[in-house]
């Protein structure tokens, strides 16, 4: 048979920025060149161990798992010495086992700025293992090369053997272009010869084909912050680090080595390492010993949750629905993962952790909701089972927990303490360059100006390949061509896109091993110490191991304060399961768009969308989360729904068989739940067969879809149907199915949307405290939240240290302010005034406070945020008279307390005091402005009002954008806005000398950046100057920094705000509604006085016609105007245009 050469050192991307080549990449490789196997060895990780050995066992190429282990030179628990590289192959299982301990082992315990291990552990752990001496930065290379004496030399080598045996310890010779690598090599051979080893030959591959090295150069320089163009920096010596051939080893080795080269395929034959997959591992969970299995204890809890839940019977229905979930969950051997999730829910509920109602299909079960794993009934709103688990696909159960973000952790200890620490982990997941981000960052590294790269990268939208974008954006495809500089970058981001970049931990993902976790799955520890497997989800899944996803969701701990809150305030108990889900003012709530803090529904275009649906029934709740997506939104999908909705079309049917399927949806096939069931009813496929049809129509798997075609159709005819509507009817349920939702998630998410919104409509003082709370180091959400409060009449007090809260919490019917969310205060010196305003009484005055506080650490910083925050308003003095005392008070307090401390110190007491008592500065309070600004400065926005109040009707009577929703409109809009400069900086332009402007417009829900170019600034300069209240027309422009997207405005046009109703254009717009009819003639009185040259329409509003008629009047407008028709009219009946 002829001979071959197998790769045995091997660094994927796995190697975090330094290996450039993808395992799939690899293996084509090793299959081009008739190799029959294939190693990987990663630094010091196992990060690509499971994906190789399926990928390549696929491609049929034997993989062989391996790393290149970091060997401590004095012990792990050392910081000194060196760090040797170390080659490890498994040989068999057992070796495959040793090797998960060994990598779980340096990240765990020798984890010093690599993962290490010693010989000690090695020694122990060496069993079924073959290792290589490794590269130059091998030890026996490294002592050769830093020409140590023989004996270190040889003790080092009888160390290897020591530990691995002689069959099992090759000396590594290596032709990988390194100068210095051809004499090492001779010395290795001699070396092999003394000691009876066998050599074996690697390249330390990094990547893939001739070429790349540039890439891995690349890479190097992103790691290390480095240009390629820098002299010092750090570099690989070699372009040869490619997979080569047998001829192209040999070649660079030299034939002398060709028994390293054929001592290759023998370790290859060595190694036989046979992983399982698809055998499930549940951990073990003790089940009461009156149960004979755990099948028998789980239909316990499910007869007993149904009692539960149906208090007025058990229909035949539910019992055949529950019996029919159980088999098929004992069937498929899933009894113990429904037990271990029970019980970890079991144990949230009965410690007060709040749980959401379900995520995913989870939702569909019966037996999940009467284990109390769910919150919906299936049968209630036709969920589906084989949607979550299909017996006829087998497949790990999928259930994510949602949970309050604030008591995650306590969950997981929960299941640490209660299955063992070493048998729970977190989860790995890997960050990878994605088009933009290799763009900029191969950019930076090639020293392209920043301006021209991000032209480019800009080019790109969100989500697209550097090869779609060439495909489908011509811009980016001629710059490409006409650019030699840019498509330099662009070659070497095309071959750098999805390469790994880094790990981080899963966001929710957990696994529970049955066994201790270094025995089935390798672990790493992560900067903040965190445990977590080094396999990633799917793989995990794979080796049958349980997975959950524990996901934080901040509005589950918003619901349960809300409910604590009103507990403690009103004396009622409220649980979520009660609340009924058709409250109409609620609808009414949601038709009005009006949801800002209601879960899922607080964007712009889900409002806009919800005042067109005008939701009245739980039902359109689900369907509007399901709708507002791009497949439904982009098709028309949506606009059929709606108009069928509110009766403006006709509801049809595809055939009226499907009419109970398609009446919660008026006609429109809307969840994948839906496809499922039409297939089921018209062609008699089992549900389970159903979802595989779904999926398949989901994937666009056309093979699968042809065969399911003709058995659907044939099937349908069989039962009836004619083959005309069998067919129509196929090919309606494949269009939508691309588009259909998962409703069982849908529904579910629904849910707390639906609770989140009860709370704002029935308790809105209690949620928007709870809302702000959570919201604590998000300034500019409190901001947003706060003008909510306000628009809704809820009262909202400044801060105050004698009502002292670290969080926001009602009082007397009020909101009173976090002291914790004033800047420079912090939530455990808020603690601490709280504490000794418990314990001691009211704060008298502002010295009184100073002195008592002074222990906790209340320094000036805190006092000066205190006083401008108002938090000390409810004692003696205006703001500037405490602000001028503060220096001379703190030195004050500081004399009372050594006062304080003599007293004590005199035994009989009689020592007198002479300090004379505190008096404030006498000072002119600050102004309304001054109040304000100081307020911004520590609170993050305007609380006793805004700059902006005089001119609120004034700007509403415009079409403008706020701030905060500039980041939502796309690049190249025009748009206007009403705000407050800030921050004004001109910079004279370096070509032309000309001068421009970059400065910041605030208005009352935040701030955006602005640019106005040198002839704007020119035609306007008179206009910037900090603080002037203004209207801007302008654009959006996308800037990129760091990874992130910037949106700005370049400024087209800018007045102070008041001149805006001298616009000679303008038009004005008078909303006009019957119940208005009445002050009809206080508006003409209104509109003579103000007599002008102004356009003036009325629009007609009655609830049966709409009409826009041209008055006789004209007006010339101003503030006053405006605020006397808001005044007369309401809100929004004034428009400018």
């Amino acid at each position: 048979m002829e001979k071959n050469f197998v790769h045995l050192h091997l660094h994927t991307e796995y190697s975090l920025l330094d290996g450039v080549g993808k395992i799939e990449e690899y293996i084509e490789k090793a299959k081009s060149l008739k190799m029959k196997a294939l190693a990987i060895t990663d630094h010091g990780n196992m990060f690509g161990a499971i994906e190789m050995y399926q990928k390549a066992l696929a491609s049929g190429i034997k993989p062989i798992i391996g790393m290149e282990a970091y060997v401590s030179e004095f012990g792990a628990e050392s910081k000194e010495g060196r760090i040797f590289h170390l080659v490890l192959l498994a040989q068999n299982n057992t070796g495959y086992k040793n090797l998960i301990k060994i990598s779980s082992f340096a990240y765990t315990k020798g984890f010093y700025y690599k993962p290490r291990v010693d010989k000690e552990f090695l020694k122990n752990y060496s069993e079924g293992i073959i290792a290589l001496s490794a590269c130059m930065q091998g030890e026996i290379s490294r002592r050769v090369l830093d020409r140590e004496s023989d004996e270190n030399i040889e003790k080092s080598i009888n160390e290897y053997i020591a530990i691995f045996g002689k069959d099992n310890f090759y000396i590594e010779v290596q032709g990988n272009g390194i100068k210095e690598q051809k004499e090492l090599n001779k010395k290795l051979k001699a070396l092999a010869e003394n000691f009876d080893l066998k050599l074996v030959a690697t390249n330390d591959t990094h990547y893939v084909n001739k070429g790349d090295d540039t890439l891995q150069d690349i890479l190097l320089c992103i790691q290390t912050g480095a240009k390629v163009s820098d002299e010092k920096r750090m570099r690989i010596e070699t372009d040869e680090l490619y997979f080569k051939s047998r001829e192209e080893i040999i070649e660079s080795l030299g034939e002398e080595y060709i028994e390293g080269v054929n001592n290759t395929e023998e370790i290859a034959n060595r190694c036989n390492v046979d992983i399982e997959f698809g055998k499930f591992k549940f951990p073990y969970y003790k089940i009461p010993e009156n149960f004979l299995s755990t099948s028998d204890f789980l239909k316990h809890l499910v007869y007993k949750g149904l009692e539960e839940r149906y208090p007025f019977g058990i229909s035949n229905e539910i019992l055949e629905r529950a019996e029919y979930e159980l088999s098929i969950i004992n069937r498929m051997g899933y009894a113990e993962y429904f037990v271990v999730v029970w019980d970890f829910i079991n144990f949230a509920k009965n410690n007060n952790i709040p749980i959401g109602p379900g995520r995913g299909s989870a939702a569909g079960s019966l037996i999940a909701y009467a284990l109390k794993i769910t919150e919906l009934d299936p049968l209630k709103y036709n969920l589906i089972f084989e949607r979550f688990l299909n017996p006829e696909r087998i497949s790990m159960p999928d259930i994510d927990i949602d949970i309050c973000q604030e008591r995650r952790q306590e969950l997981i200890d929960y299941v640490t303490n209660k299955y063992g620490i070493d048998k729970v982990a977190q989860i790995i997941t890997f960050g990878t360059l994605k088009a933009r981000a290799a763009i900029r960052d191969v950019g930076r590294v090639l020293d392209v100006p920043i301006s021209k790269v991000d032209k480019v990268a800009k080019l790109i939208p969100f989500n697209y390949s550097i090869k779609d974008s060439f495909e489908e954006i011509k811009e980016f495809r001629d710059i490409y061509q006409t650019d030699s500089q840019i498509k330099k970058i662009v070659d070497y981001s095309k071959k750098l896109e999805n390469k790994v970049r880094h790990s981080s931990i899963h966001a929710a993902g957990i696994v529970i091993t049955k066994d201790s976790l270094d025995e089935t799955v390798p672990v790493f520890k992560d900067k903040d110490s965190t445990v977590a497997t080094q396999y990633q989800m799917k793989e995990l899944e794979d080796l049958g191991l349980l997975k959950m996803d524990f996901l934080g969701l901040r509005n589950l701990t918003n619901l349960q304060r809300t409910i604590d809150y009103i507990k403690e305030n009103l004396k009622e108990d409220i649980n979520l399961s009660d609340i009924p889900l058709d409250i109409k003012e609620v609808y009414q709530m949601l038709s009005e768009g009006d949801t800002l803090g209601v879960f899922q529904l607080e964007s712009l275009g889900i409002r806009k969308l919800l005042r067109r649906l005008k939701p009245d029934k739980f039902e359109d709740i689900i369907a509007l989360l399901a709708l507002y997506r791009p497949g439904p939104l982009g098709s028309g999908m949506v606009d059929d729904f709606i108009n069928c909705k509110n009766g403006i079309s006709q509801i049809k049917y595809p055939d009226n068989s499907l009419e109970d399927i398609l009446r919660g949806t008026y006609g429109v096939i809307l969840y994948q739940e839906q496809v499922m069931s039409i297939a089921n009813r018209m062609a008699d496929y089992s549900l389970g067969e159903a979802d595989l049809l779904r999926r398949a129509m989901g994937k666009k798997k056309f093979s699968i879809m042809n065969e399911n075609r003709e058995k659907f159709i044939s099937r349908s005819m069989a039962k009836g149907y004619s083959k005309e509507i069998a067919s129509e009817i196929f090919d309606l349920i494949y269009k939508f199915a691309g588009y259909g939702f998962n409703k069982s998630h849908s529904a579910a998410y629904a849910l707390v949307a639906y609770w989140t919104a009860y709370f704002k409509y029935k308790y809105p003082k209690f949620y928007y405290a709870a809302l702000m709370t959570s919201e604590m180091k998000n300034i500019d959400d409190i901001a947003i939240y706060l003008q909510d409060a306000k628009r809704h009449n809820t009262i909202i007090e400044l801060p105050d240290v004698n009502k002292p809260a670290s969080k926001f919490i009602v009082k007397d019917g009020k909101i009173l302010f976090a002291l914790s969310a004033i800047k420079n205060v912090g939530e455990k010196v808020a603690e601490s005034i709280k504490k000794e305003w418990e314990e001691n009484g009211d704060y008298k005055s502002f010295e009184d406070f100073v002195i008592r506080t002074k222990i906790y650490g209340v320094n000036k910083k805190t006092l000066e945020a205190l006083i401008f925050a108002g938090a000390l308003d409810s004692v003696p003095g205006n703001r500037n008279e405490k602000l001028s005392s503060l220096g001379k008070l703190i030195d004050y307090a500081t004399k009372v307390s050594k006062e304080d401390e003599i007293q004590q110190m005199n035994l009989f007491g009689d020592a007198k005091s002479t300090i004379n008592s505190f008096t404030l500065a006498n000072a002119p309070d600050f102004s309304l402005e001054e109040k304000l600004e100081k307020e911004k400065e520590v609170l993050g926005f305007y609380f006793s009002g805004h700059p902006l109040d005089k001119y609120i009707n004034l700007i509403n009577s415009f079409e403008y954008t706020p701030t905060n929703l500039v980041k939502n409109e796309q690049e190249g809009k025009d748009i206007q806005l009403f705000g407050i400069l800030r921050n004004i900086k001109k910079i004279v332009t370096k070509n032309s000398g000309e001068i421009m402007c970059v400065f910041e417009i605030e208005d009352f829900t935040g701030i955006v950046s602005c640019i106005a170019f040198p002839r704007t600034f020119t035609n306007f300069q008179n206009e910037f100057l900090e603080g002037n209240k203004v209207c801007i027309q302008g654009s959006i422009q996308v800037d990129y920094f760091n990874g992130n997207e910037n949106k700005k405005v370049i400024v087209r046009n800018i007045s102070s705000i008041e001149t805006v109703l001298k616009r000679r254009s303008l038009t004005t717009y008078i909303l006009l509604q019957e119940k208005d009819k009445d002050k009809f003639s206080y508006l003409i009185n209104i509109l003579k006085k103000h007599s002008g040259e102004s356009l003036v329409y009325f629009a007609l509003k009655t609830e049966t016609r709409k009409e826009v008629k041209l008055s006789k009047y004209k007006i010339t407008p101003d503030i006053y105007f405006v605020d006397k028709i808001t005044k007369l009219l309401g809100e929004n009946c004034l428009k400018f245009k």
